[in-house]
């Protein structure tokens, strides 16, 4: 595994293409909120066969109506081939709401806490792979190379075999290829 402590996005996107390239990965899912990871993504994928997708937040997950990634970062990235994925994150749904409106706890929030025991990033690359998923962008049961970070930027790469939202425990985290070692 490689400590991203010191990286940066760019170069842990590098070692993502590195990675999908050297096991033979047609798909790079990536999270990206204001485009940054997007846009460095797309710019480090070019030349290669990688079907890159970019994956948002979902629109009012900050502000009601407010879609972060803003229109002509969008258009942008579509116009360099990057497919993107704007749908319910799978740990930010319902529970989610009723966790900071109720106190409520439940097994979707646990999952999400013992996911982030190996970090942010690793949460977020399971979530996105699963949304991938879920928006018919990625196969399920197909290996592909997810990547992440912890707040902004990219900091963790996995290896993950899909699956859909609603399979979740059929995801497998095959591979930590990068994360940092703290956070």
């Amino acid at each position: 595994m490689i400590n991203t402590n010191e990286k940066s996005t760019e170069e842990v996107i590098g070692i993502a293409r590195e990675a999908a390239e050297k096991k033979g990965i047609r798909h790079v899912v990536v999270a990206t909120t204001r485009g940054e990871c997007g846009k460095a993504s797309a710019e480090m994928m070019k030349g290669s066969d990688i079907e890159l997708i970019a994956v948002t937040h979902s629109t009012g997950f900050k502000n009601i109506g407010e879609q972060e990634l803003p229109e002509d970062v969008r258009k942008e990235l579509k116009s360099s081939g990057v497919r993107i994925i704007t749908g319910t994150m799978p740990f930010h749904g319902i529970d989610d709401c009723l966790r900071k409106t109720k106190g409520f706890y439940s097994t979707s929030i646990a999952m999400a806490d013992a996911l982030r025991l190996m970090g942010q990033g690793t949460k977020v690359c399971v979530e996105i792979s699963c949304m991938a998923v879920d928006a018919g962008a990625v196969p399920e049961g197909e290996d592909i190379i997810a990547v992440a970070g912890s707040r902004y930027g990219a900091d963790t790469v996995l290896l993950i075999k899909t699956a859909c939202t609603r399979r979740i425990l059929n995801t497998r985290v095959r591979e930590v290829i990068a994360k940092p070692t703290e956070w």
